[in-house]
């Protein structure tokens, strides 16, 4: 999954970045909402770490969410 089909299917996801970061507050989800730049921002003010790590997290984690959505889709076909 891309960035931008992220924005697109944002309310999917935001559950899962939940529980992957489990932020302590909505605000937070609702801050980076959709946005790469928020989002490694987030991590780095969150966990201490250096930008490049921040974005490597957060692009494994997207990539991850796109196989997902992916399969759960393949799995809805199959019934």
């Amino acid at each position: 999954m891309s960035w931008d089909g992220l924005e697109r299917r944002w309310n999917q996801a935001r559950g899962k970045f939940k529980k992957k970061w489990s932020p302590e507050g909505a605000g937070d989800l609702e801050m980076i909402a959709r946005t790469r730049e928020r989002l490694v921002a987030q991590l780095q003010e969150r966990y201490g770490v250096a930008k490049e790590e921040a974005e490597k997290h957060a692009d494994e984690f997207v990539s991850f969410l796109g196989q997902e959505l992916q399969a759960q889709k393949r799995a809805a076909g199959d019934r």
